[in-house]
């Protein structure tokens, strides 16, 4: 006998809990071998610090250090008057703004010069 609709909704809001447990089961199984690589990240990088070496090289794997960089804006308003002042736009990453990019769209009809705009339909499911 063939499911109605209601019964596939139903059935698409039990596989999305079943799903949210099982990545929730998934983390908690992996915290202990996360937390364990991290463990052992921090001794190397201590030993590699300590001996003021670049790199350790054992039979299984070589050990290295890296730098990693960061870069986050802490006043939006303060950096963006900073890069049209200077003109130093290599200061930024270039992303088109969907809100502002629909809203273009609104009043002109098309998207900005260099954008590709598109949409498409999605099915939502909300728990009653």
């Amino acid at each position: 006998m063939a499911r109605t609709d209601a019964e596939y909704a139903e059935l698409y809001i039990q596989l999305r809990d079943k799903k949210k447990a099982f990545e929730d089961k998934c983390k908690e199984s992996i915290k202990p071998v996360n937390d364990a690589m991290d463990k052992l990240e921090s001794y190397f990088l201590n030993k590699l610090n300590q001996s003021g070496g670049e790199s350790l090289s054992f039979p299984a794997a070589t050990v290295y250090k890296s730098v990693k960089s960061s870069a986050s804006v802490a006043d939006a308003e303060v950096f963006r008057d900073y890069v049209m002042l200077s003109s130093n736009l290599d200061l930024l990453d270039i992303k088109a703004n969907v809100t502002a990019v629909e809203d273009h769209i609104g009043k002109y009809q098309e998207p900005p010069p260099g954008v590709n705009f598109k949409q498409y339909d999605r099915v939502g499911f909300r728990r009653k």
